[in-house]
């Protein structure tokens, strides 16, 4: 079983994770789109 709140791919610029809507991959350093997918999936 996957942890819904981990990142299913890791790597030092990019996080790919699976969300409320799909999979979504985002930048890591971007201050808005991460937080909010870690937050509200």
């Amino acid at each position: 079983m996957i942890d819904e709140a981990a990142g299913l791919i890791d790597s030092t610029t990019v996080r790919l994770k699976r969300c409320r809507h799909g999979m979504m991959m985002y930048p890591l350093r971007d201050p808005h789109v991460g937080p909010s997918f870690d937050r509200y999936g």
